[in-house]
């Protein structure tokens, strides 16, 4: 039932955000990086970003052979090492060169169509602006964990090996790759969207130009041709720029419009829950009234001293902070017992430092995201606004006060979210399907940037 989520391919992720643990909870790190996202996706969240149509990863597998099993006699005279690399290429076309840059911008460079679709007037200058859009919408889906990735910005990307892929390639082969994939997925909804008879009005676009102008003066740039030429490289006009702007609304307009088309019926997702009854319930998915997630406020209270071994407490530890806990507890009932009481007594006595100044709140809980003792609790379907308790994790001792719960059940939401999640992946392939293109690796070229850029 896991599913990417529903985003637009125009409006973001490829990429979905690394995330640390919620603290005080000791979930661990959301790792992986989504596929459309995004897009995202984002565009850009668990996620193989290059793994898209291409079966299983080819590290793991053989090199194509003949329907006998035998290697053919080109491939006996060649190495494993160059089969498997005959097997990339044919699986990631991309891999054709290995730089893609235009080392001064050249018109000629810039001018060739190493991308294109049928009635589209599509140049490399073009594509490097959605190349560019894609990778700073990456970046800034990465946040502060590019390091983690292996991704230096203030590297060029040709010379970088990426993590994410699939297959041995650079960040710069990478990117080039998904924003093909993000260029053609947003086209061919922008597309579908003017065969719809939607349109942006000349307001918009006139908004942009004017949002564009306030952002070049606050940036400092002397114009807005020079802002997006640092960003988007020196051949780029301000037309194209804008063009891609107008596809992209105009893909995020059809989407939107879609998803409420798309959505599923009350009697279509319960139907498919019976349906699918037998597999839902082996991932702990029951038909019952658990509430779709949870907002609790939390004060952690951590035993004093180092934890003895594997991030453990001695029963020693662990009672002086049961001990604290409880004082916390009559302090707070002394002061009412309200939830605002509660949130007040946050920022001096808990030891989770991502709420600290929040009151202690987390907010859209859903089953799993708790560790199991403080899970039950709060989805118990007894469980009232106002009720507490105390219990004890490898992290200390938690005081969990219950804000609320959602009305929704938590297996509705999680099948009409799949349900919605499958229909608007087919209206993605059947628009890209609808409107084909074709890639001259050869001919294919980037922006060089006149500075380097570390986000949009």
């Amino acid at each position: 039932m896991e599913k990417n989520n529903q985003t637009c391919p125009a409006c973001g992720e490829k990429v979905k955000k690394t995330q640390p643990e919620k603290a005080g909870f000791g979930k661990k790190w959301l790792l992986a990086v989504v596929a459309v996202l995004l897009i995202g996706a984002i565009v850009v969240g668990a996620v193989c970003l290059s793994g898209r149509d291409r079966g299983e990863e080819l590290s793991e597998s053989t090199p194509t052979q003949t329907n006998d099993n035998q290697p053919t006699l080109e491939q006996s005279e060649m190495s494993n090492e160059e089969m498997m690399d005959q097997a990339y290429l044919e699986a990631y076309p991309v891999l054709a060169r290995e730089n893609y840059t235009s080392q001064a911008n050249s018109a000629e460079d810039m001018e060739a169509e190493g991308v294109a679709m049928e009635g589209l007037d599509m140049n490399n200058g073009k594509f490097s602006v959605w190349y560019w859009e894609y990778y700073y919408e990456l970046v800034e889906s990465m946040g502060e964990y590019t390091f983690y990735y292996g991704l230096d910005t203030a590297e060029p990307l040709e010379n970088q090996t990426c993590t994410l892929a699939n297959a041995p390639m650079t960040w710069q082969q990478f990117v080039v790759d998904e924003a093909l994939y993000y260029w053609h997925s947003t086209t061919a909804l922008a597309l579908e969207a003017k065969a719809d008879g939607l349109s942006v009005s000349q307001e918009e676009m006139t908004a942009l130009q004017e949002q564009l102008e306030e952002s070049a003066g606050i940036q400092g740039y002397p114009s807005v041709l020079a802002m997006i030429q640092t960003q988007y490289g020196s051949c780029v006009t301000v037309e194209d720029y804008l063009e891609v702007k107008e596809t992209k609304i105009l893909a995020d307009l059809y989407y939107a419009n879609q998803i409420e088309a798309l959505t599923p019926t009350s009697a279509e997702v319960s139907a498919y829950y019976d349906e699918n009854s037998a597999s839902l319930e082996k991932q702990g998915i029951m038909k019952d009234g658990t509430p779709a997630n949870v907002a609790v406020r939390q004060i952690l209270v951590k035993p004093e001293g180092a934890a003895v071994l594997a991030g453990t407490y001695s029963r020693e530890q662990m009672e002086q902070a049961q001990k604290v806990a409880g004082e916390i507890v009559e302090q707070w009932k002394a002061q009412g017992g309200t939830e605002d009481a509660f949130a007040a007594l946050v920022k001096d006595h808990t030891g989770d430092t991502a709420t600290k100044y929040t009151g202690g709140l987390y907010e859209a809980l859903v089953p799993g995201d708790m560790p199991h003792s403080i899970d039950s609790w709060c989805f118990d379907s007894a469980r009232e606004p106002g009720d507490y308790t105390v219990v004890e994790t490898n992290s200390g001792v938690h005081i969990v006060y219950f804000v609320s719960a959602a009305e929704e059940s938590y297996w509705y939401t999680t099948v009409l979210d799949t349900m919605l999640s499958d229909r608007l992946d087919t209206l993605v392939s059947d628009a890209m399907d609808a409107h084909p293109y074709v890639v001259d690796y050869e001919k294919l070229f980037i922006t060089t940037l006149t500075m380097p850029r570390e986000d949009s």
